[in-house]
């Protein structure tokens, strides 16, 4: 089985666990100082992607911004879910997911393939992906999506496509969509503390 380089804070016991994914160029510790801040004691458990893009990080391969290789994202999304099945730091604890652009992709990806299960995700700057299996049913999960009302690279209307795809598998759907492009903004950290220290 393939393995994946990652990193691992217990946290409190009686705090979520944050499954945090990487933008591309990132690395496992991408988000690992900012949830310590925003949540102290929450669990942090970070994980690097395989695929190198000009020495940048990324969880699977693309053509060109905005082009994604389909085929590679289901192999890859396979890949890294069961995986995540083996690892013993995920049980017992609720799981939330933290992705960032391509790391949001891959995230909203284990979700609308129903491969592994997710209490909550936040997804920032995430693209639509025409990847939903037909018997998808995600009630009880909660999904906030951050889109930016002026991104180039993942554009207005993609946030509002997987929202709609989400709300249709019966997901909890928050969309935010913020004033600003494709980099994050303290509103963007705003909403990764109120969804994470939520008990709904």
């Amino acid at each position: 089985m393939s393995n994946f380089h990652f990193f691992h804070s217990t946290g409190e016991p009686t705090k979520p666990i944050v499954l945090a994914f990487h933008g591309t160029g990132g690395n496992e510790h991408q988000f690992t100082e900012l949830l310590q801040d925003l949540v102290p004691g929450v669990g942090i458990f970070g994980v690097r992607g395989k695929i190198q893009e000009n020495g940048m990080n990324r969880y699977f391969a693309r053509f060109a911004e905005g082009q994604l290789d389909f085929e590679d994202l289901a192999f890859r999304t396979q890949e890294l879910a069961v995986w995540l099945k083996t690892r013993t730091e995920l049980e017992n604890r609720e799981t939330i997911a933290l992705g960032y652009s391509n790391g949001a992709n891959i995230a909203a990806n284990l979700l609308l393939t129903n491969a592994f299960p997710l209490n909550k995700a936040i997804l920032l700057r995430p693209m639509f992906l025409p990847t939903a299996i037909e018997t998808l049913d995600l009630t009880g999960t909660i999904i906030q999506i951050n889109g930016g009302e002026v991104d180039p690279i993942c554009p207005p209307e993609q946030s509002h496509q997987l929202a709609e795809t989400f709300t249709k598998a019966n997901a909890t759907v928050n969309l935010k969509m913020i004033g600003t492009g494709h980099n994050l903004t303290q509103a963007d950290m705003i909403i990764i503390q109120q969804v994470i220290e939520s008990n709904a």
